[in-house]
Order: C-alpha cells, then sequence, then structure tokens
C-alpha cells in the first residue's frame, strides 16, 4: 500500500472534536515522550468522538519514524476507527544512503494484505495496551481482507533519501530512478476472521497502534475510546523532550459566511497547508502536516509535538494573506518536562 491508498473514513460526522495533531523534528537525537491529549462530548447517540494524536521515533541512521493516528466512534453503529499515518523522514540536510535493515522491533507490521511491499515500515493495530516490553509478543488484529499476493518480492538494498524529506528511491534503481514518498497512508474499521473476506467492526475499548521500520524504530499511540462519551490517546517514543503546542485559526475564509452547525474538514488550499518548524540556530527545519477543520467562516488546525529543548520558529508552509507577516514565523522555546503553548491567528483580509 501506498499514500495513495488511504481510504476514506465511512462515517456520518454530525460532531467532530479533535484535540491534538502530532508530529515529531529530530534535532541530533529526536523524541517521543509520552504525550496525550482528550476530547469529550456529552451530546447523545449520532455523536461522533474523535482524537488525533501522534509519536516520533528515531534512529542512528539520520531517519525519523513518524506516526498520526485519528481514532474515531459512533454510537450509530456502536463502533470505532482508526485512520493511520506513517512515514520515514531525513532529517539530514544532505541525500541519505541507508542500507536495507533486519532490526525490526515488533513482529507482525504490515501495509496491507501482502506485507510492507518496498517500504521499510509497517504498522499493527492491537487490542488492549502494550509497551515497549510487550508489543513483540502481542497478535496484532487482522485489519485487512484475505487477498492474493505476488509471489515475487522485490529485492531492497536500501534507500536513497532526498535531503529532509520523506522521498526515496528505492534500491537497486537505474540512473533514473524516481523517488517517491515513504509513506503510507490507511483505514482500520473492522476485525476480518482467518483467511476469509468476513469481518466484524471494531467495538469500543482500549487499543495500541504500533509503527516500527526495519532499523528498529518503533512508535507507540495508544487509544482508549467509547461511544457518545469520550475518546483519549497517548503517544510514546523515545527521549528527554518537552512539548509544543500549537493552534493556528485562518478567516475570513469568504465574504459572506454563515457559520455552520457543524465543522467538518477544511477543503483545498487549506487542507494542503502545513507547519514548518525550523531549530535555531541550525537552521534544520521540517514541515509538519496539519489537520484543518472548517466551521464555513474560518478554519483552524492544532498540533501537539515532542521537541529536543531548545529555540525554534514555526511558520506555515503557504501563506498568502493580508495577516500573514504580522503573526508569522513566531519563535518559541521548549523545555525538558514542559509544554509550550503558540497561539496563531491569521486575518485573511477576504470581506
Amino acid at each position: 500500500m501506498n499514500s495513495g491508498r488511504a481510504v476514506a473514513l465511512g462515517a456520518v460526522v454530525v460532531v467532530l472534536l479533535v484535540t491534538a495533531v502530532y508530529v515529531g523534528i529530530q534535532q541530533g537525537v529526536l523524541t517521543g515522550p509520552p504525550s496525550s491529549s482528550t476530547s469529550t462530548s456529552t451530546t447523545t447517540l449520532t455523536t461522533i468522538t474523535s482524537t488525533t494524536s501522534g509519536g516520533v521515533g528515531s534512529s542512528s541512521n539520520g531517519l525519523q519514524l513518524q506516526l498520526a493516528v485519528n481514532a474515531s466512534s459512533s454510537a450509530a453503529s456502536h463502533s470505532v476507527a482508526f485512520q493511520i499515518r506513517v512515514s520515514e523522514y531525513n532529517t539530514l540536510a544532505a541525500n541519505n544512503n541507508v542500507s536495507a535493515g533486519n532490526t525490526w522491533s515488533v513482529n507482525g507490521l504490515s501495509l496491507g494484505s501482502c506485507g510492507t511491499e518496498a517500504y521499510p515500515f509497517g504498522v499493527a493495530l492491537y487490542r488492549g495496551s502494550y509497551t515497549f516490553n510487550n508489543a513483540s509478543a502481542a497478535t496484532p488484529l487482522r485489519i485487512y481482507p484475505a487477498v492474493p499476493c505476488p509471489m515475487l518480492i522485490r529485492y531492497v538494498t536500501g534507500y536513497l533519501f532526498q535531503p529532509t524529506s520523506d522521498l526515496a528511491v528505492v534500491l537497486p534503481s537505474g540512473p533514473n530512478g524516481i523517488a517517491t514518498p515513504m509513506s503510507a497512508n490507511l483505514t482500520a474499521s473492522a476485525e476480518y476472521s482467518g483467511g476469509s473476506s468476513s469481518s466484524t467492526l471494531l467495538a469500543p475499548g482500549t487499543y495500541t497502534v504500533a509503527a516500527g521500520d526495519e532499523w528498529g524504530s518503533v512508535v507507540l499511540i495508544h487509544f482508549t475510546i467509547g461511544v457518545g462519551t469520550s475518546a483519549s490517546s497517548t503517544g510514546t517514543g523515545t527521549g528527554t523532550t518537552g512539548t509544543l503546542q500549537a493552534a493556528f485559526d485562518v478567516g475570513p475564509i469568504q465574504p459572506v459566511c454563515r457559520v455552520n452547525a457543524t465543522t467538518g474538514p477544511a477543503q483545498s488550499p487549506y487542507s494542503s497547508i502545513q507547519a514548518v518548524v525550523t531549530s535555531q540556530p541550525s537552521g534544520q527545519t521540517v514541515s509538519i502536516p496539519i489537520l484543518w477543520l472548517s466551521n464555513g467562516c474560518s478554519v483552524s488546525g492544532s498540533l501537539q509535538v515532542p521537541l529536543a529543548p531548545g529555540t525554534y520558529s514555526v511558520n506555515l508552509s503557504s501563506c498568502q494573506w493580508m495577516g500573514c507577516s504580522n503573526s508569522l514565523p513566531k519563535s518559541f522555546t521548549v523545555t525538558t518536562g514542559q509544554s509550550t503553548t503558540v497561539n496563531v491567528s491569521i486575518d485573511t483580509g477576504i470581506r
């Protein structure tokens, strides 16, 4: 499976509450202490309760494993679903030729019915709460239908990553090898039985989402999620860090508008805007996805990310409106064990 094979979450959203979007940045050694986010609602029956969390794991070869998960529950179907994004990011400001590894710390990782294909990472979903100590012994849920898999598996010797990017050429490759995103999007909403295609919707409860790569990096995110009540999550990696909590508000998005009764995903071009975090004074940057929501008059997004102690600035990958220069970039300092809050409000000038 690749990034173009994401499956849309099939649920009718009446109320969508999102607390924090993950992501990580590495400076020398990077990150992933426990972090958490919680959202609650007292609306009944048709309420969807949702929480987004993430984490990051680092390896000695300059690569960073990133995991973001959105979990939601539906009272109508008494079920839960997980939207998962995992990527391998080169933190170096130069091409990074990394040899293939075979140091998987967690068993049963995959990106579909046929394993990880040519990607150097995979994910697993477990029912229950697991840690680094016992995740390798846990049995992942079968979240993909049984399909015929090709007999031939591509032989991979390594990956040539572009500077500060998740784009990489899978090696061996010809002289005109094309770099492709080392990222994948998947949705888990049902458990498949045995070798059949019959499935059962995932029920509310406690789950662990794990991502791991072939160089030994692992990220775990724990969710306890119910129906029409509350959802909570925690993300765990390794390292001594602080936390950035950033909130963005952009508006108005049209000349005449009325606030919608429900909040939903923002449309393009807002949905493609990312946060750009820059480490000072090295100038090392990383782009962080933001889950943008719209109420019809403005768009808002938030993120929560573990960072190594130090001084940083945050900007947006695209900001063309009147208030951009007055609001961005914003500098902030991260302290070990503490949370730093950054609020960004941008007036688009649309009237």
